[in-house]
């Protein structure tokens, strides 16, 4: 249970919100996050986790998460998170036809696109070069000391991500 106004309170302005995992998958929260979320007046995005290999199914994934953003506002991106340990033998050109497909789906259906991914995926899997000139990324990447643990304390963080390319949202922790 999330205290939506309590979570505003604390200073923060904005939630990313799952949306779905697959064709007729949608996150179980995704409605009742969305209608708290907008009552708190935070400003919200949502994910696509996708389990595609192809870019066909990458187009059926967007006309279900289309059914699901209907009459719904967005101050933030609709995310693509491409990143299935069942995608990583897929070549490169696929990937990105894929990440392609899905964006250009939801500019022409008026929404603002962007894609989620890590360092991993960024370097090995994607043409980045590409990807960050055409589309906003987000970026996790999670500093971590010596010892192998994150040792951020909300507020005071100073280190930035290794990856030192375009992104519009860097998601530290």
């Amino acid at each position: 249970e999330i205290d939506w106004d309590a979570l505003k309170a604390t200073g923060i302005d904005f939630v990313i919100l799952r949306a779905a995992y697959g064709v007729d998958l949608p996150d179980s929260k995704f409605e009742e996050y969305y209608k708290g979320a907008r009552a708190a007046g935070l400003d919200i995005g949502c994910y696509f986790y996708t389990y595609a290999t192809d870019v066909e199914t990458v187009l059926e994934e967007v006309d279900y998460l289309l059914t699901l953003l209907e009459g719904k506002q967005f101050e933030y991106p609709i995310y693509f998170d491409l990143e299935d340990p069942s995608q990583t033998s897929i070549k490169e050109e696929t990937l990105m036809a894929m990440s392609l497909a899905f964006c250009q789906s939801l500019t022409d259906n008026g929404y603002f696109p962007a894609v989620y991914t890590n360092n991993r995926w960024l370097v090995n899997f994607w043409n980045k070069e590409q990807l960050t000139t055409l589309y906003d990324i987000w970026y996790a990447r999670y500093p971590l000391d010596d010892d192998g643990v994150s040792h951020f304390e909300y507020g005071s963080w100073t280190v930035v991500p290794e990856y030192v390319g375009q992104y519009g949202m860097w998601q530290y922790t």
